[in-house]
């Protein structure tokens, strides 16, 4: 579950960083690093939350408790990835 959200989260952030660049030909490359690493930082902010979530709430919680947590995650961020 958490490799997919990353795995997709990525492919958003590569995306939308392509797409952002390539209508800012003219910045200098140091400028479209800076842009990159503000891309990357948010994504791994925004992700760190439910990642968190889903390595914790496997610790003394039953089997089914764990699987419902990890659909509401998967769920929720189908619904970000439709919209993206």
């Amino acid at each position: 579950m958490i490799v997919t959200l990353r795995e997709k989260t990525e492919t958003i952030r590569k995306y939308e960083l392509e797409r952002i660049l390539a209508t800012l030909k003219d910045l200098p490359p140091h400028a479209q690093k800076a842009i990159e690493a503000l891309n990357t930082f948010t994504t791994s902010k925004l992700l760190h939350p439910p990642i968190a979530y889903l390595k914790n709430s496997g610790k003394g919680r039953a089997r089914e408790s764990r699987n419902a947590d990890a659909g509401v995650v998967q769920r929720i961020s189908a619904l970000v990835v439709c919209q993206g």
